[in-house]
Formats: C-alpha cells, structure tokens, sequence
C-alpha cells in the first residue's frame, strides 16, 4: 500500500489528529486532538 501525504489524506478523509484549520477569513486556528 503506498504512503499518502498529509495533504492528500486530508483531501480525500478530512483532517486528523495534529491538523491545524483557519476559520474562515478570521485568524483563528483550531487544531484537532
């Protein structure tokens, strides 16, 4: 099975543990536990 990328995976199953997302066109982050 071959390896995917960070951004990949995110792309095809949304983010995981560790991923930081923007909120909107605010700065603020949240990250995923």
């Amino acid at each position: 099975m071959p390896d995917l990328s960070r951004a990949v995976y995110a792309d095809l199953f949304g983010p995981t543990t560790g991923d930081r997302i923007r909120l909107a066109d605010t700065d603020l982050f949240v990250e995923i536990e």
